[in-house]
């Protein structure tokens, strides 16, 4: 699957999985599309912090 197949929150995700830096956010600050690729970042954080609690 190509970056170019999905949305910035789904490119958010993909590059935080990928082990990239919040700052490798290749929008605009300011617009709609930097925050949902910031989201779909953060989102990716938060289910990593979720399964390291799980292992418990």
């Amino acid at each position: 699957m190509s970056n170019t197949d999905s949305g910035p929150y789904e490119e958010g995700k993909i590059a935080a999985s990928e082990g990239k830096r919040i700052s490798a956010n290749p929008y605009e600050k300011d617009t709609d599309e930097f925050d949902l690729w910031r989201e779909g970042f953060k989102s990716d954080e938060d289910e990593e912090t979720d399964d390291e609690m799980s292992d418990d």
